[in-house]
C-alpha cells in the first residue's frame, strides 16, 4: 500500500519552506530525506548519503501518510510506496541568486545551477516514479502558494502535465553567460 508523498528538487527551490505547510494542511508527519539519513547512521564521513540502504529502512517504515522530502528522495524512496513527488523548479538566474544568497560556495551554486537548467531532478522522478512525478514552478511565489501548487497536484485529478524546460529561455551563449557559470 502507498503511504509517501514527496517534495523534491535541487538545493535552494524550497523544499524546507514548503514541506511543513503541505503538511500541516494535510494533518500528515514531515521529515527531510537528509535527517533521516543521518539518525539510521546512513551518512559517511565526506557527508554522502547511502541512498540505497536508506530506501531499504524506509519501506514500509511507515503505516500511515508521511511527507518526506530532500533533493536525494528520487533515489531513496522505496518505489512502490510514493503516492505522488511534487519537483520544485526555479528559474536557474533567481536560483542562482538564492543560493548565492545561502553563501554557497561558487562550486556548489555552479552544480547546483547546472543540474536545475538541465532538469537533472526534474528527469530523474519522472524516470522512478513516473505519471506519480509532477513539477512546481517557484520562482516567483512565495511558499504558501507554492504549497497550494503543490497540494493541488497531489490530487490525481488535478496534477499539473507542465514540465519546465529552463534551456529554451537560455538558448544562446548569451543568455547562458548571463548566468555566469
Amino acid at each position: 500500500m502507498r503511504h509517501i508523498l514527496g517534495i523534491t528538487g535541487s538545493p535552494g527551490t524550497g523544499k524546507k519552506s514548503i514541506a511543513p505547510l503541505v503538511s500541516e494542511r494535510l494533518g500528515v508527519a514531515c521529515h527531510a530525506l537528509n535527517d533521516l539519513a543521518d539518525e539510521l547512521g546512513l551518512v559517511d564521513e565526506s557527508g554522502e548519503v547511502d541512498t540505497d540502504s536508506l530506501c531499504r529502512k524506509l519501506s514500509s517504515r511507515y503505516e500511515s501518510k508521511v511527507l518526506l522530502f530532500g533533493h536525494l528522495l528520487p533515489y531513496s524512496l522505496p518505489k512502490d510506496e510514493v503516492i505522488a513527488v511534487a519537483v520544485l523548479r526555479c528559474d536557474p538566474r533567481a536560483l542562482k541568486l538564492r543560493l548565492e544568497g545561502r553563501r554557497y560556495s561558487a562550486a556548489k551554486v555552479k552544480e547546483n545551477v547546472e543540474a536545475e537548467l538541465i532538469g537533472l531532478v526534474a528527469h530523474d522522478t519522472r524516470r522512478a516514479f513516473g505519471e506519480r512525478a509532477f513539477e512546481v514552478d517557484t520562482t516567483k511565489f512565495d511558499a504558501s502558494q507554492s504549497a497550494d501548487a503543490v497540494l493541488n497536484g497531489f490530487s490525481p485529478l488535478k496534477r499539473p502535465s507542465r514540465r519546465f524546460d529552463w534551456t529554451e529561455a537560455y538558448d544562446s551563449p548569451s543568455k547562458l553567460r548571463a548566468l555566469a557559470l
